[in-house]
């Protein structure tokens, strides 16, 4: 046997690559590391996993203006706030009466007043005043606004109605009862809900203020 043919290992300094007389490659190979994650931990990979997630506060416009709102008028109740935020033509008949006394403070809402059963005139004390009347009392009359001074009465009526015709005869009836309790030189302004197409508020407008000669105000905010 020729030992010079006899391979002992390796020179000095060099790998040692052969196993078994198979060729080994040490590379770290990337599927022995998936292989070793487990299923949770690859369906929870991204880029930047672990990053903080980032939080975004919600404004809360109602909220913020309804302080404010408290803040400039703290005699405003949560449930006129919340009346004067919805639309217009989103509000019910409570909230469109909530609104117009919100906008006229000077207007006293829902003075009841009593009536002569037979005249139907507003009944007046010594002094001249009008007599109040138990609220619901039968054959009172209850304006939405009231407002009395040197200069005449003055009241207001807020109608929330998506029928014109119903609306007509309403303010109809209305007139003529107001009149009758407070003369026929009663200041009576009509405020309404935007209900209505444009062709149907001018026949409003027409019939308010021409035929029975009122004021007619749109409740436009």
């Amino acid at each position: 046997m020729d030992f010079d043919d006899y391979d002992d290992g390796p020179e000095d300094g060099a790998d040692d690559d052969t196993e078994d007389g198979l060729t080994v490659d040490d590379t770290d190979d990337p599927a022995d590391d998936l292989e070793k994650a487990g299923s949770d931990d690859l369906l929870d990979w991204s880029p930047g996993a672990d990053a903080e997630p980032e939080t975004e506060e919600l404004s809360d416009p109602f909220g913020e203006w309804t302080q404010e709102m408290h803040d400039l008028a703290p005699e405003l109740t949560d449930e006129t706030l919340e009346a004067l935020w919805e639309d217009p033509d989103k509000r019910d008949y409570s909230e469109t009466e909530l609104v117009d006394t919100a906008l006229h403070p000077d207007f006293e809402p829902q003075r009841s007043i009593q009536i002569d059963p037979e005249t139907g005139e507003a009944l007046r004390d010594e002094n001249g005043d009008f007599l109040d009347a138990p609220y619901g009392s039968k054959g009172s009359q209850r304006p939405d606004g009231m407002k009395v001074d040197d200069t005449g009465v003055y009241l207001r009526e807020a109608k929330n109605y998506s029928d014109l015709n119903n609306l007509k005869q309403n303010i109809r009836h209305q007139t003529e009862d107001r009149k009758a309790a407070f003369g026929d030189d009663v200041d009576l302004t009509y405020v309404v809900a935007p209900n209505f197409t444009i062709e149907e508020a001018e026949k409003l407008q027409a019939y308010v203020e021409g035929k029975l000669g009122q004021n007619l105000e749109w409740q436009l905010k």
